[in-house]
């Protein structure tokens, strides 16, 4: 009933903005959760994710803070073999933050789960 997980997050952002230049940008860091299931196929979470990335200065590489971000939710399990399942999850980020790379409090995940 219950699902406990660990791992690493990278995201890659580069965008050509023509004659104002190049954006690029490497977000990445740790993440934490665990899952509660309510019935095979539902399940609440809670989630802590600790990210390195952009500071006030998006434009500043050098500029980068890290930033956490704590998360609380629920969502569905759909089995696609004996030993994995896709999830989609909606979480509600308790810890707002200027600098959050989430533009709402609201987050949708997809992911993938395995068992040994």
């Amino acid at each position: 009933k219950v699902n406990v997980g660990v791992g690493l997050i990278y995201n890659y952002i580069s965008i050509n903005y023509g004659a104002y230049g190049k954006y690029d940008q490497s977000i990445y860091g740790t993440h934490t959760y665990a899952r509660y299931f309510i019935t095979d196929g539902v399940f609440i979470q809670g989630q802590y994710d600790r990210l390195f990335q952009p500071g006030g200065s998006f434009f500043g590489k050098s500029d980068r803070i890290w930033v956490d971000y704590g998360m609380v939710g629920g969502g569905f399990r759909q089995p696609i073999g004996k030993k994995a399942s896709l999830t989609t999850t909606i979480m509600y980020n308790l810890t707002p933050n200027l600098l959050s790379i989430y533009p709402s409090r609201l987050v949708i995940q997809f992911g993938f789960m395995s068992t040994f």
